[in-house]
């Protein structure tokens, strides 16, 4: 008979645009992949911007165009534990405009970002608890 054993990992849900998505906004391995997917996405965006400017074909704007939602959408979910990013953006292109101005991967950044942040000011207090405990034994 198997046995089942369960431990805490820290993982957390977190509900984005009515998706769950799950991970653990402490665990430094998730910080340094995020910090490593918003400068990939900014060169990127810079690669499609030049690509997109010299493009005059819209069949091809197109397809590149998804070329970089799925690229992007890929890296996401990589991140964030295999979560369906298609699902996250309702389908939208991360490249898609927004009411409020900007692109929708920005506003997704701009959402998790501060989860992100308070996970790792909480990874530091543990490392620095850790620390102290070190020095006086």
């Amino acid at each position: 008979m198997a046995k089942i054993l369960n431990f805490d990992t820290g993982v957390n849900e977190f509900i984005i645009n009515g998706v769950p998505v799950r991970f653990n906004p402490a665990d430094p391995n998730l910080y340094s992949r995020f910090s490593d997917l918003q400068s990939e996405v900014e060169r990127i965006e810079a690669d499609f911007a030049e690509k997109r400017a010299g493009c005059t074909d819209t069949a091809a704007l197109l397809a590149l165009t998804s070329q970089y939602d799925k690229q992007v959408k890929s890296m996401l979910s990589e991140v964030f534990g295999g979560a369906d990013m298609d699902a996250v953006f309702g389908g939208a292109s991360v490249i898609s405009p927004t009411d409020g101005g900007n692109m929708a991967i920005k506003n997704f950044f701009d959402c998790i970002s501060p989860i992100i942040q308070e996970g790792v000011k909480e990874y530091a207090k543990l490392e620095a608890v850790q620390a102290l405990s070190e020095i006086q034994q």
